[in-house]
């Protein structure tokens, strides 16, 4: 069992600015004020604040009181530390391997948040539930905040690369995809060939977005290297998912479902779960612009009925149907996805082009208000930056206009595909 350091009066190094700034944090986050730790404790608000900056020394006793003022045991057991450490990099670890028990080793790591939050460890514990959420992609956890508390200078080096790493990947959240690229940059100068590896898959993602498939088919290239070598087979797997993901937006269709059916295969033998909507989604959607109709049927069909009950598929399904001139199937489906998306608020892309593809579909509905749907569903994806989306939408339109008096307009949508095909 951990012992605790017995309260005395000798001086320790709290001048050193991490022990007083991390004071600061708790003391932010609980809301307390200066003037109110300097009720309690008799200390001048200027002696607290020259603590929290790192510019004089506290002796022990006080620290411990200035942590009781918010509800908050001081501690500093070197064994709990040395723990956290371990755990730390077995959570990382963890995430490099992509296994199926991250929470399960997350949490281990998180237990011990009391025992190293009034120590110098505190920005490692820190980083860690920043990696956490941004490997569960938690859309409201409060980033900004925690990437402020992080004090960077007290990572070590590798810890640095998945600091700056994290940071690039949330301002990819944010497509804010140059000041993403500084932070890909910036993490890549401290070494760690480890580390370095998912930083490359990150920036290779990154360069997808931002349509350009050459730069990111070589980064991902590179992180594949490394992980086929070194034995990080799910997160080999993933590699190869992003080059057919890459090929899809070459138009090298051929080459990308072959890749998609081998990725769909091996995560099946990895048990990699989490991603089978994921790779399903990004197949069946190269299977239809490769015009691969039948075949999208064919493995919507031999879905399992839990995956095959997602809103997406419904969606393949119906527009599969519809090029292979099953209206009434096409109908059917559309109608069932968009009853799923009835009450969903958390997906407005997919739910406009579900209700524009449900208009495109009706014998009752007039051109006019087709043309109006699909107007609006393509300027919402040449805001999400999906190419792929803007041709589908544009051929729904050409399917629509009248060859011979719209000749005019036709042509300039057909400049828009063009232009689509064309990368930055």
């Amino acid at each position: 069992m951990s012992t605790f350091l017995k309260i005395n009066n000798k001086s320790i190094l709290s001048g050193d600015f991490l022990l007083g700034s991390i004071y600061r944090l708790h003391r932010k986050d609980k809301k307390i004020t200066l003037q109110y730790i300097s009720a309690q404790t008799g200390l001048t608000v200027k002696k607290l604040s020259d603590f929290e900056k790192g510019r004089t020394t506290l002796k022990l006793d006080t620290i411990v009181i200035l942590y009781q003022c918010l509800g908050i045991r001081y501690q500093c057991v070197e064994e709990d530390k040395k723990e956290f450490g371990i755990r730390f990099y077995s959570f990382y670890e963890a995430i490099l391997n992509y296994d199926n028990n991250i929470d399960e080793v997350y949490e281990n790591a998180y237990k011990l948040k009391e025992a190293v939050q009034t120590t110098n460890l505190y920005p490692q514990f820190l980083l860690t539930e920043l990696i956490y959420h941004i490997f569960n992609n938690d859309m409201f956890y409060n980033y900004e905040k925690i990437i402020e508390s992080i004090h960077v200078q007290y990572l070590d080096n590798k810890q640095k690369v998945i600091y700056h790493d994290c940071i690039a990947l949330y301002l990819m959240g944010q497509k804010r995809y140059h000041e993403a690229l500084k932070y890909f940059e910036k993490a890549t100068e401290y070494g760690y060939s480890q580390a370095t590896a998912i930083v490359n898959y990150h920036k290779g993602l990154l360069y997808i977005e931002m349509n350009d498939p050459c730069k990111a088919m070589t980064c991902v290239l590179k992180a594949k290297f490394f992980f086929d070598n070194n034995h990080y087979v799910k997160r080999a797997v993933l590699s190869n998912f992003r080059i057919a993901c890459i090929y899809r937006h070459l138009n090298c269709y051929d080459e990308a479902i072959q890749i998609y059916s081998n990725c769909i295969l091996q995560m099946k033998s990895y048990g990699m779960v989490n991603k089978y909507k994921t790779i399903y989604e990004q197949y069946l959607w190269c299977l239809i612009l490769a015009k691969e109709y039948n075949k999208v049927i064919k493995v919507i069909d031999q879905l399992e009925i839990k995956l095959k009950d997602e809103t997406i598929f419904y969606l393949f399904y119906s527009l599969a149907n519809m090029k292979l001139g099953k209206h009434n199937l096409a109908m059917r489906s559309i109608a069932e996805a968009k009853k799923l998306l009835k009450n969903n608020s958390q997906a407005p892309l997919l739910k406009s082009i579900v209700d524009t593809f449900y208009t495109y579909l009706s014998k009752n509905k007039k051109q006019e208000t087709k043309m109006n749907k699909l107007k609006s569903a393509l300027d919402e994806s040449i805001k999400s930056n999906n190419t792929e989306l803007q041709r589908y939408i544009i051929e729904m339109i050409l399917d629509i206009l009248d060859p011979i008096t719209q000749a005019d307009i036709i042509v300039e949508y057909y400049k828009m595909i063009l232009k689509s095909y064309k990368f930055q």
